[in-house]
């Protein structure tokens, strides 16, 4: 954590949906007595009107996570933990793998500009044993590190793997 005096946990969900991830974060920041301060963002109303319900305490931004300056939305190098689950269904091992196109890859790298102008202390990035199979090229590839699922055999748990934002 940022600090270690403070008994609050700041955390961004971007593509925050109805809020499985966030509602994991609070329950582990409960067992632990701290507090959380969230930040939820989604492009689609109906997910920020759910997340909302879900999570009333949270802050809620009905945005494009892109059309966001990431320093506007949070203090830089206030961030605990930054949470994202991009959309999947154009390259997700159940699907077949690697994206149809390279906008489609767009979802996934706008995490990594957060991840940059933000430098959270963690990332924890749903579906990342695809994105590491973009092959070497990948700017995802290149700051992803850590160990990945088994190829081809989705899981419905997301998976926390460690970045490394000094690439």
């Amino acid at each position: 954590m940022t600090d270690q005096s403070d008994e609050t946990v700041r955390a961004v969900d971007l593509f925050c949906g109805g809020g499985g991830l966030s509602t994991a974060l609070a329950e582990a920041c409960e067992e632990l007595d701290r507090d959380v301060e969230l930040v939820a963002v989604n492009h689609w109303g109906k997910a920020i009107e759910t997340h909302q319900r879900n999570h009333p305490w949270a802050t809620h931004l009905n945005a494009k996570v892109e059309e966001l300056h990431p320093p506007d939305v949070v203090d830089p190098g206030t961030v605990d933990i930054l949470i994202a689950a991009p959309e999947c269904t154009h390259f997700s091992a159940a699907r077949g793998g690697k994206p149809v196109t390279e906008q489609q890859r767009a979802s996934p790298m706008h995490v990594l500009d957060w991840v940059g102008k933000l430098q959270p202390e963690s990332v924890l990035l749903e579906n990342v044993p695809e994105f590491k199979s973009w092959g070497q090229s990948s700017m995802v590839s290149r700051h992803v590190t850590g160990r990945n699922s088994t190829p081809g055999r989705p899981s419905w748990r997301p998976t926390a793997i460690p970045f490394d934002t000094r690439h």
